[in-house]
């Protein structure tokens, strides 16, 4: 191949890179998404669209939580948030949280598995929303429960609820915030004030002393400034717009500032605050006046009214429900709603360096949006964080109670010099000493208590700035071992299955084989407390589907062993295993021996053998050829009835779609052959029981078994 000159190459890597770049640019295009929750029990779901540079918006579609909506509620409930790739709607009908991925280029979502979410708890009248900025965790605070619960995001942006939540709120939860440092949430409590709690490394909450913190007539919406030292409260008023503002101390104690609340004419009914990306605005909207207040914000958080404020939303008869900026602070969106009838629409201001607001033209969606709250992605940024650490591995994953690890690592990415190791569960029943730390992986020496319950722990890591990661029930402790030896007992074997046992009386590993030249199912059973873990674990495909090969295929090659590791505490603990080839035990054998009856049958030119790898195919296959299941069904009972499944071969190779499916099969198992081929061999069906015959022996006899037998490992 000729090389291409230094130059071009250089030109093509020029060009790839503005490729990329380009790409980038797309990736941070923005996006606005709407919670609809319709009145209940309406399904709800979330409307996102596209905004370009001025403001104007396309709609990209709407996408089912998969829960249901309420359609009644705390106006300053913030029922949708975004956090890293990801974006969370609360179903207020039916008290569960949908999580979505967002497609950073197009704007669509996707449900993240598991989704929707239980809350723990009735919030009817808005589950309001709050995730820590380093994605870590999300708050729910639910107004008609008055609780707060709390989910650790995991990786796939799946929610898992934190243990000991929920926790009562003090009160009905409005808006709530997580200040941007991840120290503290921020919750109003209307006619209460704002409650503060401080947020430890594991998510878990504890109320600020002296919370909650008297807050104006009705504080209803919260929000902080980046630095995490002023907090403003917008307070629901009937004469008008009215704002509380307080200093945060390193403990969370909140103090107002002088002068607050804040109270401004012109509008009417203040309900959500929104600070603009540099802090130096903050937005309150007005739903009685239809209007937006647009305030100047001090250093020490006084606030002064921009000229020409309060700005009017050009939709007569609508009042603001929520609001969001686009991260370069430049646009403002808007929530309104008719006042009259059903149906909001999001319209859009261009924000000026003043702070004064002037309706984008001909901006608007389109109506019939839902009261549940907007958001815009990508959000405002404040402080940027370290990556979050992740675990990829650990080794050993387990212990007996009273050993010493004196190598337990760790393997994963974004460890710090001071990153700790902890086990959720019995902490105390694990000590910990750090033999190395580096950024990808942590070795430590372990102890375990002799009295450590057994079972399993979480393995976490957590850095120096509180970021953490939870490998969830990655670790065993294992009951102390008191056995002396291992019996292998094959007093039912029928000469069908043997086996070997290899290492120590605690940990043994045994390998299965079986002694007949067919495909056999197997089971495992196993008394007291024996664990049994596949080696290769997933990838042991032979312990996966329950199945044992041909004697014809030992020795097995590396890898592909059906062995299992055995974990044996006490004497008079066992391992069972059943090998039967019948339905009694599962289909997987029959089809293995079936199918490969047909091939066997077939002009291939070499002896067709099936291989383990092959079943996943041939049980997709199964579903597409009811026939051929039927014969396979019908033959490997535990008396065969060869009548009915000849009728039932005779069918499939009449069924030219069966068998055009068949071949094709056949040809991704590298047998080529045609359904013509297959068709014109089979005229006499008896020709495949025939085939079968020659595996296990005359099947037409009527006192006929399949050949079944088991094998036990005991402890002594």
């Amino acid at each position: 191949m000729r090389r291409l000159p230094d130059r071009v190459m250089a030109a093509l890597l020029v060009l790839s890179g503005l490729a990329l770049f380009t790409a980038s640019l797309r990736a941070q295009s923005t996006f606005v998404y709407v919670n609809n929750s319709p009145n209940f029990p309406g399904a709800n779901s979330v409307s996102g669209f596209s905004a370009d540079d001025n403001g104007a918006l396309t709609a990209i579609g709407a996408f089912p939580t998969l829960g249901n909506g309420n359609g009644v509620g705390f106006i300053a409930s913030n029922r949708i948030t975004t956090t890293g790739n990801f974006l969370y709607a609360s179903n207020d009908g039916s008290n569960n949280i949908s999580g979505f991925s967002i497609d950073t280029s197009t704007g669509a979502l996707t449900l993240v598995p598991g989704s929707p979410f239980a809350i723990g708890g009735g919030g009817s009248q808005g589950i309001s929303l709050a995730a820590t900025p380093n994605g870590q965790f999300l708050y729910a605070a639910a107004a008609l429960g008055n609780f707060i619960s709390a989910f650790e995001i995991e990786a796939n942006g799946a929610l898992t609820l934190v243990a000991g939540f929920p926790i009562a709120a003090g009160g009905s939860p409005d808006g709530i915030e997580v200040s941007p440092d991840g120290k503290f949430l921020a919750v109003t409590l209307p006619g209460t004030g704002v409650a503060m709690f401080s947020i430890a490394s594991d998510g878990t909450l504890t109320l600020v002393t002296g919370s909650p913190f008297p807050a104006g007539p009705a504080a209803v919406s919260v929000d902080i400034n980046c630095a995490s030292s002023l907090l403003f409260a917008a307070n629901g008023s009937t004469t008008s717009t009215t704002v509380s503002v307080f200093t945060i101390g390193p403990d969370g104690v909140l103090s107002a500032v002088a002068g607050s609340p804040f109270t401004f004419t012109g509008g009417i009914n203040s309900g959500v605050n929104v600070l603009s990306p540099d802090d130096q605005h903050l937005f309150v909207s007005n739903q009685d006046s239809n209007t937006i207040t647009a305030l100047n914000v001090a250093s020490a958080g006084n606030l002064a009214q921009v000229t020409g404020s309060p700005f009017g939303i050009p939709l007569a008869g609508h009042q603001p429900f929520s609001m969001a900026t686009n991260q370069a602070g430049t646009l403002l969106y808007v929530l309104d709603s008719p006042t009259t009838i059903p149906g909001k629409e999001v319209v859009a201001f261009n924000i000026a360096s003043s702070g004064a607001l002037s309706p984008v033209p001909g901006s608007g969606s389109s109506p019939e949006l839902g009261r549940g709250g907007m958001t815009v992605f990508p959000p405002k940024a404040c402080a940027s964080f370290a990556p979050l650490p992740t675990i990829t591995s650990i080794s050993p994953s387990s212990g007996t109670q009273g050993q010493t690890i004196s190598n337990f690592t760790v393997n994963g990415s974004n460890f710090q010099p001071a990153s700790t190791l902890s086990f959720k569960g019995s902490p105390a029943d694990i000590s910990v000493t750090y033999v190395s730390r580096t950024a990808s992986q942590i070795v430590a020496s372990l102890i375990i208590a002799p009295g450590a319950a057994p079972g399993a722990r979480d393995v976490i890591i957590t850095n120096p700035d509180g970021q953490m990661v939870t490998f969830r029930d990655a670790f065993q402790v294992l009951p102390s071992c008191s056995v002396s030896s291992i019996n292998i007992d094959k007093s039912f074997s029928n000469g069908v299955i043997s086996g070997s046992v290899s290492g120590s009386t605690c940990e043994v590993t045994i390998t299965l084989q079986n002694l007949k030249n067919f495909w056999t199912n197997f089971t495992i059973s196993t008394v007291r407390s024996v664990t049994v873990t596949p080696l290769g674990e997933d990838q042991n495909l032979y312990a996966k589907f329950g199945l044992l090969p041909p004697s014809s295929f030992l020795p097995l090659p590396p890898g592909k062993s059906v062995s299992f590791v055995v974990r044996f505490s006490k004497p008079g603990e066992a391992v069972s295993v059943f090998s039967n080839p019948t339905m009694d035990t599962g289909i997987a054998a029959g089809v293995m021996n079936i199918v490969q009856a047909i091939l066997n049958l077939l002009p291939l030119g070499s002896a067709p053998v099936l291989v383990i790898d092959d079943y996943q195919k041939l049980a997709d296959l199964l579903p597409k050829t009811p026939d051929l299941q039927a014969a396979i069904s019908n033959l490997f009972r535990n008396s065969p009835d060869t009548a009915k499944s000849a009728k039932d071969i005779l069918r499939f190779f009449n069924n030219n779609d069966e068998l055009i499916k068949f071949a094709f099969l056949a040809s991704e198992l590298g047998f080529n052959t045609g359904s013509e081929v297959i068709k014109g061999l089979f005229e006499f069906p008896f020709r495949i029981v025939n085939s079968l015959v020659a595996i296990f022996g005359n099947l037409r006899t009527a006192f006929f078994q399949f050949p079944a037998g088991s094998i036990s490992f005991v402890a002594r």
